[in-house]
């Protein structure tokens, strides 16, 4: 028997980008977690609470903001590491009580492409049509600030990345 409770919609996020960095300076600043609140917007905490070779448990504190609109979370993750490849995500506890990702990375010329996919379905006030483009908007913010730091973060030889990222997307649907 049901709980009596609609089920919450789930929404699927597209995005590619190309980084103007080499694969490590990418893959460096996508597993950062510990340091992930200094340059993510709307993330006051993130660490790594637990570590087991290549899984992570990872819990994040932050505020998502919009317009007027803020949703506060918390969440614990379960990261899943294949070095320079691959990073997998799903939620274990917290405020999305589904979320999974999948980030994808490839070496290509000129920097890094970046391939992106989840799917989570959140406790919202939101109509589903708002939590889209909320998701969309939110989303992008993050994207810019991620490659703005792999950008803005020295290569060896203390040199700085010079070419802007190409971007393309997220794409939020409701699926």
């Amino acid at each position: 028997m049901g709980s009596g409770h609609a089920p919450r919609p789930v929404f699927g996020i597209d995005a590619v980008l190309k980084a103007p960095v080499a694969l490590r300076d990418a893959w460096a600043v996508l597993t950062d977690f510990d340091g992930m609140a200094a340059f993510m917007p709307n993330l006051e905490s993130s660490r790594v609470v637990s570590a087991s070779g290549e899984v992570l448990r990872v819990e994040q504190r932050g505020a998502l903001k919009w317009g007027p609109v803020s949703q506060v979370y918390v969440t614990i993750r379960e990261v899943r590491l294949a070095p320079m490849e691959t990073i997998v995500s799903t939620s274990v506890a917290g405020a999305t009580p589904r979320e999974q990702s999948t980030t994808r990375f490839k070496e290509v010329k000129g920097g890094t492409e970046i391939w992106h996919r989840a799917e989570l379905a959140f406790k919202t006030w939101m109509p589903d049509y708002v939590a889209e483009r909320f998701l969309r908007d939110v989303m992008q913010e993050r994207y810019e600030a991620i490659v703005a730091e792999m950008v803005r973060r020295p290569r060896p030889g203390g040199k700085r990345h010079s070419m802007p990222p190409q971007w393309a997307g997220p794409a939020a649907s409701n699926i």
